[in-house]
């Protein structure tokens, strides 16, 4: 529901990007999917995303996990508590220097998908898919982080 002043709120904001990517990510080719996350973290336009994006992102996670945790099964509570443990922990500048090949300070989707290898399929069958998703290369870039990823459903 809208505030009175008919603007949704960032929790809303980053509620509706959430349910609609869920089932666009579920149905539609995985580009679809990314292109629905990035066009919403990549505030700038710039086709990047730098680390006060990554900040605002975090931030909209926190508080929407917040508001949402008890709409959530208990299943959905834990991993949402995982995905947030992780991002609450990774440390911004390592993250997009892990990422960061050609060293603009920023990650481009090019640099953020190098260990995802997207076809026409929906995202979660290309991240099940231990050939098309190096799940060992992205567990390295998130460091001591990287192992609780098969919490959150990695294979």
């Amino acid at each position: 529901m809208l505030p009175a002043t008919g603007h949704a709120t960032d929790v809303e904001r980053f509620d509706e990007m959430v349910e609609t990517g869920g089932w666009l990510c579920e149905e539609a080719p995985a580009r679809e999917c990314i292109d629905h996350g990035w066009n919403y973290a990549d505030r700038n336009g710039d086709g990047r995303l730098d680390k006060g994006e990554l900040q605002t992102l975090r931030q909209e996670l926190n508080s929407w996990a917040e508001w949402k945790k008890e709409r959530l099964s208990g299943k959905d509570r834990t991993r949402l508590s995982i995905g947030r443990a992780i991002a609450n922990s990774l440390k911004l500048d390592d993250l997009i220097d892990s990422y960061d090949e050609d060293g603009s300070g920023a990650i481009t989707r090019a640099e953020l998908l190098a260990d995802i290898e997207l076809d026409e399929r929906p995202l979660p069958d290309i991240l099940a898919d231990k050939e098309a998703t190096d799940w060992e290369a992205i567990g390295n870039r998130l460091g001591p982080f990287g192992s609780l990823l098969g919490s959150l459903g990695a294979p």
